[in-house]
């Protein structure tokens, strides 16, 4: 029996191990448009095994964020902007959306720290290679953080 727990052990040791490296935390940096945004305070990509992250076309990633609010609000919303270019194309897709259709809180208190996790999907036309993926998260009142990082289309 000793043997046995042993054993088991060591198994959910390794399955810890491996749901941990298979995400990775992102570095974010300031979005391009001129203002100043605050930063997040964490982001991580699952599953993500190396720097920059190699996303698959057609399958389904997490990002989860971790962000200060800088106002009472009553109504979050997230924007995601995923650019591709190359000398033959140039995608830009877009979206925003509402607290009530994911996991992110309606209600937030000016200084909270929350969390919120947003699903990251490349549709089949992007072509492989670098792209920009922006991540920016509000209320009606105020910006509370806005990000953009370098991923990789595989």
């Amino acid at each position: 029996m000793h043997r046995y727990a042993k054993t088991v052990s060591a198994l959910v040791l390794l399955l810890a191990a491996t749901c941990v490296a298979a995400q990775r935390a992102v570095t974010f940096d300031k979005c391009e448009d001129g203002k100043d945004y605050p930063s997040f305070k964490n982001v991580t990509i699952d599953p993500c095994e190396s720097d920059p992250c190699v996303i698959k076309r057609g399958e389904r990633y997490n990002v989860t964020f971790y962000v200060e609010a800088t106002s009472d609000e009553d109504s979050v919303q997230v924007t995601t902007v995923k650019q591709h270019h190359s000398d033959n194309t140039q995608i830009n897709m877009m979206s925003t959306v509402g607290c009530s259709f994911m996991d992110v809180p309606c209600n937030v208190t000016k200084g909270e720290v929350f969390r919120g996790s947003v699903e990251l999907k490349l549709l089949r036309f992007f072509a492989p290679g670098e792209f920009s993926y922006e991540l920016l998260v509000r209320g009606d009142e105020s910006v509370f953080a806005c990000g953009k990082t370098a991923l990789t289309a595989e």
